[in-house]
């Protein structure tokens, strides 16, 4: 798609209440932070989104930013 010119988000889940940005692990996923920041660098909007599940719900609490080398990727 981004490669045609046409946009692209990633809504990535965040079910960790105590995260305050995203960046992909790079020790865990070598292969997807290098995918995720190539498509970063042909305008890839991301979106992280912070929820939470207390065992019955799932429970919207925001949005956070990208921190890091990847911060100012992010869209608002």
């Amino acid at each position: 798609m981004l490669d045609r010119g046409e946009d692209a988000v990633l809504l990535m889940l965040i079910f960790r209440a105590d995260s305050r940005c995203f960046a992909p692990n790079e020790r865990t996923d070598p292969k997807f932070a290098k995918v995720y920041r190539r498509a970063l660098q042909k305008g890839l909007i991301v979106r992280p989104v912070l929820l939470e599940y207390d065992g019955k719900d799932i429970w919207y609490l925001g949005e956070i930013v990208c921190c890091g080398k990847d911060k100012i990727k992010n869209s608002s």
